[in-house]
């Protein structure tokens, strides 16, 4: 078993309103990484209590059983406590955060996500699970941008769906097989918007350890720019054991 985390504020921002949890049980492992937004103290403070919310529900209820329900019931819990949280505090009003989450059960693994936060699946190629809620992955779906514009598309960072802005959020969830030398990676739009997924998997396969391969990741982010923070958590079965 193997696994590495890291966050970093970038280059420019003033502060890291990304946040990240990584728990390792004996039925399984959770990986989670938000991205807030609304500005300074207001995205970190959304991002903060995402994971506290999701660390409360996993002491109390945990994702061993009923994966994919209980994906959704967390999430749902999480975005209601921010929604009213913001709702009631003037400071903080319209806060909000990205989220993906993994959950590895055996030879599963459950994403849910909502948001640009990104969860992969990493073999011999490297494959993006989740679809961004956003402007352009939706232009990308329908076809009128190839992967390469959306890359450098202006208007890449106008998400479409978030934690905490509504009273309600749908979460989208996907189910995946994987063999033991997969790795898991998830990652904040400061990554991804850095680094070109064949340079993802090139880094996360070069590296003797995950931990090395997250600090690389967050270097190389910030060598092409580091504009947002950059936060990433990896996870292998098979890879360092």
């Amino acid at each position: 078993m193997d696994c590495g985390y890291k966050t970093d504020i970038g280059l420019v921002r003033s502060v890291n309103e990304d946040r990240y949890l990584f728990v390792d049980t004996k039925e399984y492992k959770l990986l989670v990484v938000a991205d807030g937004m609304g500005g300074h103290e207001a995205g970190d403070v959304a991002s903060q209590m995402a994971i506290d919310e999701i660390v409360r529900y996993n002491l109390a209820v945990g994702f061993a059983e009923d994966t994919v329900e209980k994906l959704k019931e967390c999430i749902s819990g999480v975005n209601e406590k921010i929604f009213i949280y913001s709702s009631k505090n003037h400071k903080v009003k319209g806060m909000g955060t990205t989220l993906v989450i993994a959950v590895v059960v055996d030879d599963k693994v459950y994403f849910a996500n909502v948001g640009d936060s990104r969860g992969y699946i990493v073999g011999d190629g490297i494959k993006k699970i989740t679809i961004d809620h956003s402007y352009v992955e939706e232009l990308l779906l329908s076809g009128e941008i190839t992967a390469e514009e959306a890359y450098y598309h202006p208007n890449k960072n106008q998400i479409t769906r978030a934690i905490g802005t509504q009273p309600t959020v749908k979460a989208d969830v996907f189910v995946c097989e994987i063999e033991k030398n997969d790795i898991v990676f998830l990652c904040s739009d400061g990554c991804s918007n850095m680094l070109h997924d064949e340079e993802i998997l090139y880094i996360l396969k070069q590296h003797a350890s995950l931990q090395e391969a997250a600090d690389t990741l967050v270097i190389s982010a910030n060598d092409n720019g580091g504009y947002d923070n950059i936060t990433v958590v990896c996870y292998s079965e098979g890879k360092g054991a």
